[in-house]
């Protein structure tokens, strides 16, 4: 079943925020001499006084000045503060190299700074790998230089090009790091999102997360952290459940949790949580394990609850869900009900306007058909089952064809029915 990756924006972050502006903010001289190691102090004080004292005038100087040959804003055997690679021009190469200067900088203030115009590149543009990493090792420092630095990581994990990058085993662990260290609902949310994008729609990724123990805190975090955490914990659980090997896992080892996510469908307001949920019930429902311990451990019924809950992408991916548990006969006999098939699909195989959802409870009908007595179909009949029926023998749709012949295929023993037709 599908994934989403999700965007967010920090609320004090604008746009507009260049290096020059960030780093005036509040800067002293000794901070600026801590930036720009290669200049002696004496050179820094004459460029400010040269600027009349403007620290934003200064900066820019600053900024513009070409770096001596041999500086090296990294830290020796450090290799976190890595400058960019390809793609990028001598211009933009130095001011990188500033900017990392800035992230590994002593004072608080500056790494806050730098922190600022990462998150803001995140939003625009595919962020370079040395970035990824002076971002993870910012998720150590301060509760708002960490916010920072875990959204950036987050809106970079975005860029399908920088996935690799942010899923990188040392980068993952940092963030398994920080989800242990900062209680802020605002950062486990970041990381939390962070997961969710880098795993959408990679495979490899998803198995990763795995073997790095990551899946233990999404659990964590969508049971007991804030509405915010639940919503991108669920997300990534969603995203990393299409992997065989992850939903194996889930299964035998966390499926009493999944137990109390479940229900999430119903009890939430929002109705990203519960697609989220239901996207993440329906992966599990497709391991060939999965049908029989979801149906087990009782958490199915949200699927038949947001069958109906008037919004079209949840409906259709608890129809998906549930036609594929379906063929379950444990399913059948618990959840598929005569007042279920009754007054819940015959109604939503009409459903012309939802042509995917339709198809998807067309799907589970056939399972409910072929082990149901003549009693039954004829009951199915008298309730509108075949009014439902033809206007889907119809539809352009080749697969939809198919499926109703299939299903009026099943209506054949009903004796009298056939000259009806």
């Amino acid at each position: 079943m599908g994934g989403c990756a999700s965007t967010y924006t920090i609320d004090d972050v604008s746009d507009d925020v260049t290096v020059e502006n960030s780093i005036a903010a509040g800067i002293t001289k000794e901070q600026l001499e801590d930036l720009f190691p290669s200049l002696a102090g004496e050179s820094i004080g004459k460029i400010i006084a040269e600027c009349h004292n403007d620290l934003q005038a200064a900066v820019t100087r600053l900024l513009e000045m070409p770096m001596d040959e041999g500086t090296d804003l990294q830290r020796e055997g450090d290799p976190d503060a890595s400058a960019p690679q390809s793609g990028v021009s001598d211009p933009e190469l130095a001011d990188m190299q500033r900017l990392y200067g800035m992230a590994k900088s002593k004072e608080t203030d500056v790494r806050y700074q730098a922190a600022v115009i990462l998150c803001n590149l995140s939003l625009s543009k595919p962020l370079e790998p040395g970035a990824h990493r002076v971002l993870a090792r910012l998720l150590d420092d301060t509760e708002d230089v960490a916010l920072l630095a875990a959204t950036a990581l987050a809106n970079a994990a975005l860029h399908e090009e920088s996935q690799d990058s942010v899923g990188d085993k040392d980068i993952i662990g940092r963030i398994r790091v920080a989800f242990n260290k900062h209680e802020s609902p605002r950062i486990v949310e970041q990381l939390a999102r962070t997961i969710s994008n880098v795993c959408y729609q990679r495979e490899d990724l998803e198995k990763k997360m795995l073997d790095l123990k990551i899946i233990d805190k999404l659990f964590e975090t969508a049971i007991l952290g804030s509405e915010n955490d639940r919503v991108e914990s669920i997300a990534a659980l969603a995203n990393l459940s299409r992997n065989t090997e992850v939903q194996e896992f889930i299964l035998v080892t966390k499926i009493m949790t999944v137990r109390e996510i479940a229900p999430l469908m119903q009890r939430s307001n929002d109705n990203e949580t519960a697609r989220n949920v239901v996207r993440f019930i329906g992966n599990l429902s497709v391991h060939p394990m999965g049908k029989q311990i979801l149906v087990e451990e009782g958490v199915c019924s949200p699927l038949l609850y947001s069958l109906t809950m008037g919004e079209d992408e949840i409906e259709r991916l608890s129809a998906l869900a549930i036609a594929n548990l379906a063929s379950d006969a444990q399913f059948r006999a618990a959840y598929l009900t005569e007042t279920v098939v009754f007054d819940t699909f015959i109604p939503l195989l009409q459903a012309v306007d939802k042509p995917e959802l339709s198809k998807q409870i067309g799907r589970a009908m056939l399972h409910v058909l072929a082990r149901a007595s003549d009693a039954f179909k004829q009951r199915c009949v008298q309730h509108g089952l075949l009014a439902a029926i033809m206007p889907m023998s119809r539809d352009p749709d080749i697969s939809a064809r198919i499926l109703a012949a299939r299903i009026l295929g099943q209506l054949h023993t009903i004796r009298g029915l056939s000259a009806s037709w």
